[in-house]
């Protein structure tokens, strides 16, 4: 069925949000997925509210009937509380399954909390509530902190290059919310000071693990290259080795065919030899016993008794 312009679609709904909370300042982005929302940005314009608190649609951000992304007003009371996002269209108003929450980012620490003036420290910062918000920014005084990931309990960040040492305050922004680390501060200290390592030290460590792999590398090569000769080597000499049996096997049975061949042409008629009747009964009667009596019986001196 095709709608006018002037007609809303039915049954409106939002399938998603993000974020889930932020602070109690506002400021933050909240980005609707949904289905049917408006047919026109005149349709929502005024009509976009979050956990009771009006929120502003972007209008070069709205995507027809099915994105919005507006901006959450701040909370009256700095109070934690909770609703969900609310769409009016018309006739028609749709709610979240989910609740956004205004809620109270804390930090409580963060890990080390002292680095080289060059930058690039890694600080581990743990509290509550610090994933809340659309925009996340970490500082040192003024300088910024590379935000890297965000959760709930922990986030991390790398320190920028300062031009001055000392001791200064942290920092984390949540959209229009600015939150302090109140027990400490981090310390930009120079490169020699005893509790950083210098670095000629790591340059000098990873120098010597370098080489070392350089080494152990060089060293699996060479045995390699070396098994490799010795396993071609061992392949020629076993071809060598069945030439010469094929060769002498080639040899024996020709000498063993022509021994065959003369033992044909001894016999007179062909067919298998046999010894003769008197020969065959004393070699059954009389074994390995040539010498025996019986055999005697054609001397002479037997013969005259």
């Amino acid at each position: 069925m095709w709608l006018s312009r002037n007609q809303t679609c039915s049954i409106p709904e939002i399938t998603s949000f993000q974020p889930k909370s932020g602070p109690w300042e506002g400021g933050t982005n909240v980005t609707i997925n949904g289905i049917n929302l408006g047919n026109d940005f005149k349709d929502i314009k005024d009509d976009v509210s979050v956990a009771g608190i009006p929120c502003q649609p972007y209008v070069s951000m709205y995507n027809q009937t099915t994105q919005i992304v507006c901006q959450v007003e701040h909370l009256r009371g700095n109070k934690s509380t909770e609703g969900p996002v609310t769409v009016r269209i018309r006739d028609f108003t749709v709610q979240s399954k989910d609740n956004y929450q205004f809620v109270d980012p804390i930090i409580r620490s963060i890990s080390p909390m002292q680095g080289p003036s060059y930058g690039g420290t890694t600080l581990h910062i743990t509290g509550f509530h610090l994933n809340a918000g659309s925009s996340i920014e970490a500082f040192i005084d003024n300088l910024p902190c590379r935000v890297i990931s965000v959760e709930y309990e922990g986030a991390y960040c790398i320190t920028s290059a300062s031009d001055r040492h000392g001791k200064f305050k942290f920092k984390i922004k949540f959209d229009k919310g600015t939150r302090y680390l109140n027990d400490g501060f981090f310390e930009y200290v120079e490169v020699e000071d005893g509790n950083v390592e210098s670095v000629a030290l790591k340059i000098a460590i990873l120098t010597i693990v370098f080489l070392i792999s350089i080494g152990f590398l060089n060293a699996f090569q060479r045995n390699f290259i070396e098994n490799t000769r010795d396993l071609k080597s061992i392949r020629n000499r076993i071809k060598i080795l069945e030439l010469r049996v094929a060769a002498e096997c080639r040899e024996t049975f020709g000498e063993l065919q022509t021994e065959l061949t003369d033992l044909r042409e001894e016999l007179k008629t062909s067919g298998i030899p046999f010894l003769d009747y008197r020969t065959y009964t004393l070699m059954n009667l009389f074994p390995n016993s040539e010498s025996h009596i019986s055999l005697q019986i054609d001397c002479p001196d037997f013969l005259q008794k």
